[in-house]
């Protein structure tokens, strides 16, 4: 009885490990799958940087690098659009603010490739983390399937030996029941003579 309240016990706590793991498993899938479509969205957006786009990004918006990148370019574009009243795109002034804006979006570049740089290297440790939960999970699974057929066994094991008591029992008490009937027939007692009331 203690062995079968052991083995529902064990089987409880392998359900419930089996269901931890598995939501590991699919956090870390959520997470990785989030991050990738991050990545990539910020791979269309180095392909062709457009700064104002850059705030729709959060991890654009909260990097306070490209934060500082993204005024300094703006501030550049409003003195582009005030000098672009007074002078034409080939006078000096303006050559030089174009230059200094092209840095910008080149600095901006430099750092959202860094920022990809980074993306990557945590999808790649959720990558790797997600294969142990699914490996963890599957080893988990088979433990609880093997557990399950144990206690199936044990209890067919357990019928069976119910069984095979109650059958020795009864053929035990047939026994004696047989001893006592075949003592009382082979009875060596006999009358010899009727007793007489004095």
């Amino acid at each position: 009885r203690l062995v079968g309240n052991d083995t529902s016990n064990t089987q409880a706590s392998d359900l419930q490990n089996l269901g931890a793991l598995n939501l590991s498993y699919l956090d870390k899938r959520r997470e990785r799958l989030a991050l990738r479509a991050e990545l990539d969205e910020l791979k269309k957006f180095l392909a062709s940087p457009d700064l104002a786009q850059s705030a729709k990004y959060p991890t654009l918006v909260n990097n306070p690098a490209i934060s500082t990148l993204r005024m300094r370019y703006t501030d550049l574009q409003v003195q582009a659009t005030d000098l672009g009243k007074k002078f034409m795109d080939k006078h000096p002034k303006m050559v030089a603010l174009t230059e200094q804006m092209a840095e910008v979006r080149k600095a901006v570049n430099g750092e959202v490739q860094r920022v990809i740089a980074s993306l990557e290297n945590q999808y790649n440790a959720l990558t790797t983390q997600e294969s142990e939960f699914k490996q963890l999970f599957n080893t988990q699974k088979s433990t609880v399937i093997q557990s399950d057929k144990d206690a199936t066994s044990y209890e067919a094991l357990r019928r069976d030996l119910d069984i095979q008591k109650a059958m020795y029992q009864e053929i035990s008490k047939r026994l004696t029941e047989t001893s006592i009937t075949t003592a009382l027939e082979n009875n060596n007692v006999s009358l010899v003579e009727t007793a007489l009331a004095g």
